[in-house]
């Protein structure tokens, strides 16, 4: 009984932690992540006097066949202007070793994108995620996840 309690205790303190106030998930074509094709995420900012940070997860198979990935990112704001940046994304590293969390057949590569940003404004915030890459069809890319976490005692 004693360890049964323990048990119950580590498994809830284990699963503790920052709650993300905003988290997507888009699951692209298994066939190949097309350049024509963008991940899209909205998110809603009520609060902008604090700061958050923004994380990228990508879950790629091991199978993938690069080391990295080049994103287009394009932020679209609440007053409707539009930023892009190219973000070249290690995947592996210089001797082929997958970064980030790997199982049998995936792994999964967090990326912050921004920390201790603060929105300019309240609004609707949009990120579109593209491959950026020269293969027309990207094969291996999975998912990408998006995050948002406000940043505590900033």
């Amino acid at each position: 009984m004693r360890s049964l309690i323990l048990l119950f205790c580590s498994a809830a303190l284990m699963s503790c932690g920052p709650t993300p106030s905003y988290e997507e998930t888009v699951t692209l074509d298994p066939q190949g992540w097309t350049t024509a094709e963008q991940a899209e995420f909205y998110v809603d900012i009520q609060d902008n006097k604090d700061p958050y940070e923004l994380r990228l997860t990508i879950e790629h198979d091991r199978s993938y066949r690069y080391e990295n990935i080049y994103l287009q990112i394009e932020t679209l704001f609440p007053d409707r202007e539009a930023r892009k940046e190219l973000l070249p994304v290690d995947l592996a590293d210089k001797k082929g070793k997958w970064l980030g969390e790997c199982g049998s057949d995936r792994c999964e590569a967090t990326v912050p994108l921004l920390n201790k940003f603060k929105f300019p404004a309240p609004g609707n915030y949009g990120f579109k995620l593209g491959q950026y890459t020269r293969d027309e069809a990207l094969k291996g890319i999975r998912s990408l996840t998006m995050e948002l976490y406000p940043k505590e005692g900033s």
